[in-house]
């Protein structure tokens, strides 16, 4: 049995016993489908098959060619009886070609709802349709739904539209968010439209349709699948959605790069590519999985074995890429080098400059050049520094002022020698330069290399991994999104050696969090310039969640006691979530370790996220925003979000320093607080004492105005300050 994807969402909106009832009577259908207690039969005067789900609930199928069903929906018994329900209407849809169920009762409801000029209060405003500028041909050109025409004509605020998205079909639901964002009928023709066109439909060839439509449905035997319907958010988290399973199973002649927003699913993607290569490969053929931080690769190895037999575990590799940077770099040195930190950093410039009697180069503009100039260019010699492009910094430099820092520099890389230290920069450019020497003679490491968290790699992280797998078919697969990236500088692929012309694929819809959470999160990035890692722009415009649900929550606080006493009520209102899918979070480590021992005083059993993965059973975690990278809960705290923490004072010293320098780390902060945010599935709560940060400010003013429009409506906010302790306030307006 294939499960439509209008029955997946019915099924997901469900009471958790309903859902389990439905994978009772699923199972039951593929062992024996005449079980007396399924009272399969087809329905009359109809395609149409039902099953029984309990006393209430009926399933409703359609068979395909052969002995395959596809389950279209589940409906109320009253409403089956012997004939396709009233309530759900089928169709091919005559652009696309695929078998649409529609659930025209959902969908009136919604339109019933909108506010409509003929009801309106004396002296209200009804905002007009929001597609009164597109005729029905147009939209039915586009692939909407002739039969949604009626309801789509009501539809005019973006709640009535995010409702009707909810439970439409896919096509019909991209082309009308497009539309509303103001995207023009020709490119939303040739964005959503084009690529999905079939030639020669015939409306009346059900088999056909059902056929195309099997591509986009689920099997019921995946497990995953079985996860969703027992409630098991672990293993939903495995779940590879029918729009991510083209990119798993296909095949390139060179690497690949997915992007894609928050939620669209790129680890999965990358966990289940490695898994199907791990299948097709030979016994000996060897895979690398890996991310940038040795958490997400623990995360990563251990979804590994939830989908891949232990058997074939084995070819996989999970490693952060700095463990085989280190290794790679190391082989051979005893003992091997320490890395020195950022203060130790410090103190060797600062021993530099004064030896030289620098007056005119300072510790953060070296250490700036040696890491965003230098290193981020793999230069390894004085000659290249001199004519090496230096696009964006502030301070023009001179051919003798770059002879004169590379001198500097010589000195800090003695010093560093000296005491036996490497940097981290150090340490990434000799493995990369190693393996490339190492790749003239012997074959590379590895057939295959997945990257997830492809944003934070360095440059000479990207040139370790072009030298560690052979160029070919499927060699390098890389996901990941600019806009969440808080640890290394843009880098070009293509300029190192690594095209993916013509292999960019991007993914666009956020299974994770609802509408409301990633609006609030996209707030964050607004008016910021993102590249796409090869040379472009990349933006969250074409971003969309696909589940609705409640507002983020923001509470102001007047002290850091009365913001403890804050989260701690809103963990308390969480009780009936599994405590390891509650995560908190704060800008600092020092304040993430003073929370962990405040909460565990609080009587909240909790663990502090380390490098290490978390080991107690039924604690909530508590973690910097940076540690929650790669990771996913259904309810988050983001706190200690005022404005004199956040963003971190290291980014904002740079404002007058140097402005090129501040801005690239006000874009890291920004990248962070989205990070943090997008970590949320069900429920986002905002904490803060004193000011918020600037970064919130335009959400918490859109909010502001939203009460204020409403004021006097029977169901309106209090109208309370946002910045008055205690405040809640739910920000979409």
């Amino acid at each position: 049995m294939f499960i439509h994807p209008t029955a997946l969402k019915q099924m997901n909106r469900m009471p958790h016993g309903l859902r389990v009832k439905c994978d009772k009577a699923i199972a039951h259908f593929e062992r024996d489908r005449s079980h007396p207690g399924l009272q399969f039969k087809q329905l009359k005067s109809s395609p149409h098959y039902s099953i029984r789900i309990d006393q209430d609930y009926r399933g409703i199928l359609q068979r395909t060619k052969g002995e395959t069903f596809l389950l279209i929906a589940v409906s109320a018994r009253q409403s089956v009886y012997d004939n396709l329900p009233e309530d759900v209407a089928t169709d091919v849809n005559r652009v696309t070609g695929e078998f649409e169920v529609i659930p025209l009762d959902d969908v009136e409801k919604v339109a019933a709802a909108e506010p409509r000029a003929d009801a309106a209060i004396a002296g209200t405003q009804v905002p007009p349709p929001l597609f009164d500028g597109f005729t029905d041909k147009e939209l039915v050109d586009l692939g909407v739904a002739p039969v949604l025409m009626p309801s789509v004509r009501e539809i005019r605020t973006e709640t009535g539209l995010f409702r009707l998205v909810d439970v439409i079909p896919q096509h019909s639901a991209n082309v009308l968010i497009e539309l509303a964002t103001g995207t023009s009928i020709d490119d939303v023709y040739e964005k959503i439209t084009a690529p999905r066109v079939t030639t020669d439909v015939d409306v009346t060839d059900i088999d056909s349709a059902v056929e195309r439509t099997i591509g986009t449905a689920v099997r019921s035997d995946d497990p995953a699948v079985k996860a969703m319907l027992e409630g098991d958010f672990e293993a939903w988290r495995l779940f590879l959605h029918p729009s991510q399973r083209a990119l798993v199973e296909s095949d390139h002649r060179g690497p690949v790069k997915v992007s894609g927003g928050p939620g669209t699913g790129k680890t999965v993607v990358a966990l289940h590519r490695a898994a199907r290569l791990a299948r097709a490969a030979e016994p000996d053929d060897r895979i690398l999985l890996t991310s940038y931080s040795a958490n997400l690769a623990a995360d990563l190895e251990d979804k590994l074995r939830g989908i891949l037999p232990r058997e074939l575990a084995g070819r996989v590799e999970v490693a952060n890429v700095d463990k085989i940077t280190r290794r790679i770099a190391f082989a051979g040195l005893r003992p091997a080098p320490q890395i020195a930190d950022t203060q130790q950093q410090r103190d060797h410039w600062q021993t530099v400059l004064d030896a030289a009697g620098e007056t005119e180069f300072d510790v953060p503009f070296c250490i700036d050049e040696w890491q965003h100039v230098v290193s981020a260019q793999m230069i390894n010699a004085q000659h290249e520094y001199e004519s090496a492009p230096r696009i964006g910094r502030i301070r023009r430099m001179s051919r003798a002022q770059r002879a004169r820092y590379w001198q500097l520099l010589t000195a800090f890389k003695k010093r560093l020698q000296d005491e036996g230290q490497w940097t981290f920069e150090q340490v990434q450019l000799r493995a990369a330069l190693s393996e490339e020497m190492r790749r003239m003679m012997e074959p590379a490491r590895y057939q295959h290399v997945i990257v997830d968290e492809a944003q934070d790699l360095t440059a000479a992280h990207w040139r370790l991994l072009r030298a560690l797998v052979e160029p070919g078919a499927n060699d390098l697969f890389a996901v990941g999104d600019p806009h969440q990236r808080i640890f290394a500088q843009p880098v070009t692929l293509s300029s190192l050696g690594i095209n993916v012309k013509g292999r960019s694929r991007r993914l666009e819809i956020s299974y994770r969090s609802t509408r409301q959470i990633l609006a609030t999160a996209t707030s964050v990035m607004a008016g910021s310039t993102v590249d796409d890692l090869d040379g472009g722009i990349d933006d969250l415009t074409r971003y969309r969640a696909i589940v609705s649900g409640t507002d983020p929550r923001f509470v102001a606080t007047d002290s850091t006691d009365t913001e403890l006493d804050a989260i701690v009520a809103q963990i308390k209102e969480w009780d009936h979530v599994d405590r390891t899918a509650i995560a908190v979070c704060a800008p600092y480590t020092h304040q993430a370790k003073r929370l962990a021992a405040q909460l565990s005083a609080a009587g909240i059993p909790t663990e502090r996220l380390g490098k290490t993965p978390p080991t107690e059973p039924d604690a909530i975690h508590v973690a910097t925003m940076a540690r929650l990278k790669g990771l996913e809960y259904r309810c988050i705290v983001i706190c200690g979000v005022n404005a004199d923490q956040f963003p971190r004072g290291f980014a904002t010293e740079l404002a007058d320093a140097d402005p090129t320098a501040y801005q690239a780390a006000m874009q890291r902060e920004r990248a962070l607080l989205f990070v943090a945010a997008t970590r949320a599935r069900d429920a986002l709560t905002f904490v803060w004492h004193g000011e918020p940060t600037e970064f919130l400010r335009s959400r918490l003013r859109e909010g502001q105005r939203y009460r204020a429009s409403r004021k006097g409506h029977p169901s309106s906010a209090t109208g309370s300050r946002m910045d008055s302790p205690g405040d809640v306030c739910h920000g979409e307006p």
